[in-house]
C-alpha cells in the first residue's frame, strides 16, 4: 500500500509517498500512522545528525573504491543524496515500526538507506539491503547494534 504524495520538510520540502508494508494485515496499523506522524516532525537538527552519519560512512566508501572526495562536509550530503521512497514496515524481531529512507546518491549506483525506529529513533545508515538495523545485517544481538557498522 501506498501513500499519497506527502511534502518531507525534513528533506527540504520534498514531496514523496510512504511505502507500508504488511499493513494490510498488522494487528496494530496505528502504529505506522504514528512512525510516519513522528517522521514528519523530524527537524533541521535531525537531519544535520543523520547527515554526519551519510558523510562517514560515505568518506569510508569513496576511500575504499580510491574516489576523490566530491562531499567536503557533512552539510553537503543532501546536493549529492536524493531521497526516492520512504518504506514503513514491522520488524520482525522486536515488532516495532521502522521508518527507512531509500537514497538515490551520485557517488554509488547502489542505493543507501536511513532508517528510524517508530519514525524518529535514527538507528542505521548503510547501503539498502533490506536489513532495518545492523545487528539484523549482521546476525549480531540487538545490544551491539550501532548506526554505522
Amino acid at each position: 500500500m501506498q501513500s499519497e504524495m506527502t511534502l518531507i520538510d525534513f528533506y527540504f520540502g520534498l514531496s514523496l509517498r510512504f511505502v507500508l508494508e504488511g499493513i494490510a494485515e498488522d494487528k496494530r496499523p496505528e502504529e505506522f500512522t504514528e512512525a510516519i506522524q513522528n517522521f514528519l516532525k523530524l527537524t533541521d537538527a535531525d537531519r544535520e545528525k543523520t547527515s554526519t552519519y551519510v558523510y562517514s560512512l560515505y568518506t569510508q566508501f569513496a576511500e575504499s573504491h580510491q574516489l576523490p572526495l566530491k562531499l567536503k562536509s557533512p552539510a553537503d550530503v543532501w546536493k549529492h543524496a536524493m531521497p526516492e521512497e520512504i518504506r514503513v514496515t514491522r520488524r520482525r524481531r522486536n515488532n516495532k515500526v521502522y521508518v527507512a529512507v531509500l537514497l538515490d546518491c551520485d557517488w554509488d549506483r547502489e542505493s543507501w538507506q536511513i532508517v528510524y525506529r517508530k519514525g524518529n529513533e535514527l538507528v542505521r545508515v548503510s547501503k539498502w539491503d533490506c536489513h532495518f538495523t545492523n545487528a539484523d545485517a549482521y546476525g549480531k544481538p540487538d545490544g551491539e547494534d550501532r548506526i554505522c557498522w
